[in-house]
């Protein structure tokens, strides 16, 4: 028998308690992309009456239940593709698709690549719409699209680091965890680079600025010091994309708060996460790609 929320929750209760519903949620269908994840279904698993369930939901992603599943199943699909040699046929079948013909006509007309292409092309990248970008030595706003995202718990190594964001201690720290990540197999299909940010440098000073250097692990191990492991807590976060050079990132943070997002969100008391989804060496400045994560209530 679903629970009705108790009537005499205070407003804020009520609020916290829907978050840890669809905070459970996410968690639950990013593991079980291959199953049965109709309304129905996720509703009663969710202990929430069906007749809510759906708005519930979208009032906390940002979208329909169904889209935000079906953006899930080909990302994931997407980083398999690249980081793995599994057939695309088995791919699609983890990911909740029985039909290969379905899934590649889903995979082009969500990323306008097929799945064979994208596999053989390595220097294609998908999911490379931004909302700011540097040009003549300036940032430009693009029409502005931030997408509001769940961001699910993870366990990370890491390294925290005091002094001036993009600073020489900032890029040792790195070197040395990504070569840990990579010399000891921690790396998988679905790693990610993120900095968590925890001071302002407007507050502190910039010589005074504290920030963890992450990188997700399936599992955390027992790594030499300066790294450690932790987890780091998810939530809803309003995204957005810089494409350019980390010089122009601050200039990026003023215009998202300033011209966008304090008449349209209320903050929550979390820090802002950066993080790099095209970070390699050889990238070129300008096409380095940063997603800028705030979080929101």
């Amino acid at each position: 028998m679903l629970k009705p929320v108790n009537p005499k929750m205070h407003r804020e209760d009520t609020l916290n308690y829907y978050q840890q519903k669809v905070k459970a949620l996410v968690t639950y269908v990013r593991q079980h992309l291959d199953q049965d994840l109709s309304v129905k279904t996720l509703a009663e698993r969710s202990n929430i009456s069906t007749f809510h369930f759906h708005r519930i939901v979208k009032a906390y992603l940002g979208m329909p239940l169904g889209t935000y599943i079906n953006h899930l199943r080909l990302d994931t699909a997407a980083n398999i593709i690249r980081y793995s040699d599994e057939s695309i046929k088995n791919i699609a079948t983890r990911v909740g698709y029985s039909d290969i013909s379905a899934f590649s006509k889903s995979f082009a007309r969500e990323f306008g690549i097929s799945p064979s292409d994208y596999r053989t092309n390595k220097d294609s990248f998908i999911n490379s719409t931004v909302d700011f970008h540097f040009a003549n030595n300036a940032i430009e706003k693009f029409e502005l699209r931030p997408k509001v995202k769940t961001i699910p718990n993870r366990e990370v190594l890491y390294i925290k680091v005091k002094g001036v964001y993009g600073g020489e201690e900032c890029y040792k720290a790195w070197d040395i965890l990504l070569d840990y990540a990579s010399s000891n197999k921690r790396q998988s299909w679905n790693s990610e680079a993120f900095t968590v940010y925890l001071d302002d440098p407007d507050e502190v000073g910039l010589e005074n600025c504290t920030f963890d250097c992450c990188f997700t692990v399936k599992k955390l191990c027992n790594p030499p010091e300066p790294i450690a492991t932790k987890r780091v807590e998810g939530g809803k976060y309003l995204t957005f994309r810089y494409k350019g050079p980390y010089e122009g990132l601050w200039e990026v943070y003023n215009l998202i708060f300033q011209d966008y997002l304090l008449n349209r969100y209320q903050l929550r008391d979390s820090p802002v996460i950066e993080k790099y989804l095209k970070y390699s060496a050889k990238t070129k400045p300008e096409n380095i790609l940063t997603e800028i994560c705030i979080p929101i209530a």
